[in-house]
């Protein structure tokens, strides 16, 4: 089974994986709600494939690909190979059983395609969204503050998209779209599931709101300077997962891309502590 993921800066994303990993690979595709596709035509492309011997230097597929140059990055429960020079990465996914640690390695496969939306000045975010006449505002804030909660009570005609995880895209100058990512430790600690969203659904990005525990409500502009500390923290909460494993030369141009990345948004988007 073939699927694919396109997002709105106009890269697409195809998953495809071998018969041993096919229902783990339905699963994360439910999740995040991906079509299916007969073929995987596609800028990228990720080959899942079990990952039978430790001790191998290189994935065993059955197609040609380049046989030196490969960018290893190690998980543990996945392993992800990634080549310069071509499109296609391949994921390899562990033996070991069990649905804590299937839910983590699909946590970390998504790592590639966060990677690419930061090399093309976008940035994962941990914030819940929301929508308003069609536009999608970001609610930032550190675990327990309750994000979730205002997601979870959010009067109409607000809607709420999703409840912990972004990913901001960007589609021109100053111009970005969100769309929203799983809340992976629902899944995590809930055998039964949790709440998915179609993560191919995108909404231009309005405003990002920081909230803060207070004894009033407010809402005050956030200057540009403490925006762009506020989302490079934000971005940070979610990269800092998907950096596992990197060498530390390419852990270093991330950050930078990251913080970069962060005061072009803090220019272009308005941002408010509520």
């Amino acid at each position: 089974m073939n699927y694919s993921l396109s997002l709105a800066d106009g890269v697409t994303w195809g998953l495809t994986g071998s018969q041993e990993v096919a229902s783990w690979l339905q699963k994360l595709a439910s999740i995040m709600e991906l079509p299916t596709t007969k073929e995987t035509p596609a800028d990228k492309i990720i080959h899942f494939v079990q990952r039978e011997n430790k001790e191998a230097l290189f994935p065993s597929v059955d197609f040609e690909l380049p046989q030196k140059n490969w960018h290893k990055q190690d998980f543990k429960s996945i392993v992800i190979w990634q080549h310069p020079e071509v499109a296609q990465l391949i994921c390899e996914v562990g033996v070991e059983a069990g649905h804590e640690l299937d839910v983590i390695r699909m946590w970390h496969a998504t790592a590639p395609i966060q990677q690419l939306a930061l090399d093309r000045g976008g940035l994962p975010f941990h914030a819940g969204f929301v929508v308003l006449d069609g536009k999608g505002y970001l609610l930032a804030a550190s675990g327990g503050t309750g994000k979730s909660t205002c997601c979870r009570r959010i009067p109409p005609p607000w809607q709420a998209i999703s409840d912990d995880e972004a990913l901001i895209v960007k589609v021109g100058e100053g111009q970005y779209r969100v769309h929203p990512f799983p809340t992976w430790s629902n899944f995590l600690w809930k055998t039964d599931g949790g709440k998915s969203w179609r993560v191919e659904d995108s909404f231009p990005l309005a405003g990002i709101f920081f909230l803060e525990q207070a004894e009033q409500d407010e809402v005050l502009p956030v200057g540009q300077g403490q925006a762009v500390i506020s989302i490079n923290e934000a971005a940070t909460q979610v990269c800092r997962r998907n950096w596992r494993g990197l060498e530390s030369e390419k852990e270093k141009d991330y950050k930078r891309k990251l913080f970069l990345n962060a005061c072009d948004l803090a220019k272009n988007v308005p941002c408010y502590s509520m």
